[in-house]
């Protein structure tokens, strides 16, 4: 998922750097339509990049709601090594993906 967060952010930069070149350069060789064309696709795209980051944060929150319902399965269980050994990796998970969440804000 890095990978793709970083490929987002790159895009969000290269579309801003084409929206500043489009909106001051009056050195453009296109119509004023096919400028126009651009900047709407641009400003489409930031807002889809912004959209998907957005939604990559959420995902995070879901999956730590999730080890949650597993936690709460888990405590049904017993008293057991095999319990505290599964309590241990929920706990274990959601700290890595709150470190995740917190070093992304």
């Amino acid at each position: 998922m890095k990978k793709s967060l970083d490929f987002l952010e790159q895009m969000s930069n290269d579309n801003y750097s084409q929206l500043t070149y489009l909106k001051f350069n009056k050195n453009v060789d296109e119509s004023v339509k096919q400028i126009q064309a651009q900047i709407t696709v641009l400003n489409w795209a930031n807002e889809m990049v912004y959209y998907y980051m957005q939604k990559e944060k959420h995902f995070l929150h879901e999956f730590i709601e999730e080890i949650q319902v597993q936690k709460n399965q888990v405590s049904v269980l017993k008293n057991s090594v095999y319990k505290s050994a599964l309590i241990k990796k929920l706990n274990d998970l959601e700290r890595k993906i709150n470190e995740r969440i917190n070093s992304s804000k």
